[in-house]
Parts: structure tokens; sequence; C-alpha cells
């Protein structure tokens, strides 16, 4: 990978799903290009193809058309497990609705991507531990989903998408079922991980304050992208 290659880089990329007979573009042509440590906000309404982009990023789908390449890797040449090494050692995902499973207390949902890497590491229970420390939620390990706030779930959610030291960090409306202040709370704390780390993070949503505290909104309507500026208001 050269110095001016982009780390996320789509060419032309269409995404369709067929039913039969009928088909949805869900993405157009979009050409995007996210360098290593940006923090971006993919903001468009429900139905834009913003969360199918997110999909596509992610490794979690594929284009019908185009060029995805990933650190400058074309990722149509990935198998399906080499797909699966990047989604659990390098991409980190966290959801609107936690995604915590409700067995498992904190620590252990923490740990779970650690569990499932073919390279075994010594102390997977030190590590997860750790990363709860940097969101704050140590002292509650022991705590299951349910005894937990939204906000502190979606700390819990965050911890694992960073266990396992990811380059992308992908939210998919992190803060779309929490109050104002735990959202501004969850905004900081990705704000802080994007300086501390210089992780990739890309925030899809449709909420415009949130797309600000960003410091580049892409927008995204009916499947092409529609704008693509620097923001007033994020960390830079």
């Amino acid at each position: 990978m050269t110095a001016d290659t982009p780390f996320i880089h789509l060419d032309s990329i269409e995404k369709t799903f067929s039913n039969g007979k009928l088909s949805y573009h869900a993405l157009k042509g979009v050409n995007l290009s996210i360098d290593r440590g940006e923090l971006v906000a993919l903001v468009g309404p429900s139905g834009s193809g913003k969360s199918t982009a997110m999909h596509l990023m992610g490794l979690l789908d594929t284009p019908s058309k185009g060029r995805y390449l990933l650190d400058g890797l074309p990722t149509s040449q990935l198998t399906s497990d080499e797909r699966a090494h990047w989604r659990n050692e390098k991409i980190g995902f966290i959801f609107q609705q936690f995604f915590l499973l409700p067995k498992f207390n904190a620590l252990n949902n923490v740990v779970l991507p650690l569990r499932y890497r073919k390279e075994k590491l010594e102390n997977p229970i030190q590590i997860a531990r750790d990363r709860l420390a940097d969101v704050s939620m140590l002292p509650y390990e022991a705590h299951r989903p349910y005894e937990l706030s939204g906000g502190q779930q979606q700390r819990v959610a965050i911890a694992r998408a960073l266990v396992s030291n990811p380059d992308i960090i992908l939210a998919d409306e992190p803060t779309g079922a929490l109050d104002s202040k735990t959202s501004a709370d969850v905004l900081d704390l990705l704000k802080e991980i994007n300086q501390a780390r210089q992780t990739t993070i890309i925030i899809v949503t449709h909420d415009h304050h949130v797309a600000q505290q960003c410091d580049r909104i892409i927008q995204i309507h009916d499947g092409l992208i529609v704008d693509d500026s620097v923001s007033t208001g994020g960390s830079s």
C-alpha cells in the first residue's frame, strides 16, 4: 500500500437486492475514499443505502458491481475465511440495539470475539478487563445486560468492539436508543478513541446533530453520495 492509497476505497460500488422478479438498487455507483484515522459520519434517511454501505465496508456483504479495496487489498479476492478473519480481528462493530448476549455478563460479552481468533491469546480475560476499564465499566464486569442502563450497555458494546484492537470501528446508529445526555457521553467516548488510537471510525446515522460531532460528513440519498464535506463541529 502506498502512502497516497486510501485505507477504505469504494470504486463504482453497486448493490442490488433481488426478490423473484423484483429488484431493489440499494447502491447505484458509490465512489468513496476514507483515510486511516478519520472520524466520519455517513448520513441519510431510512432507505438511503447507508446501512448497505456499512455492511459492505464491514465485509458483511459483497457488492453486485464495482471494487472495494481495504488497506489496498481488493476484497473480492478474499476467501470466506479471510473475510471472517478481517471481521474478527480488524473491524469492530457497534449497533443501536447493543446485541449483548443476555446470559453473559459484561466481561464474557467483551471477551467473546477473542474466543474466535485463530491465534490464541495468552490472557484474553485481562485484555477484556482492560477494555472495560477503558470505557469506565470494569466495576460492572459481573453484571448481565438487564442489570445495566442503556448507556452502560453501549459502553460494554464499545469495549467489545475494541477488544481485538481493530483498525476500523463501524457504528450503526450508536446513540439511537439513548437519551440526549447519554448520547453525548457515548459520542465523546468514540471521539476519544479516535484521537487516542487513531482508529478509523465511521458512524452511520440519520441524526445531523450526531454527524456534526464528526470531522467529515458524507451524505447519501437514494443509493448515491450527494455531499461530502468537512464538519465545523468535529473533534479537530
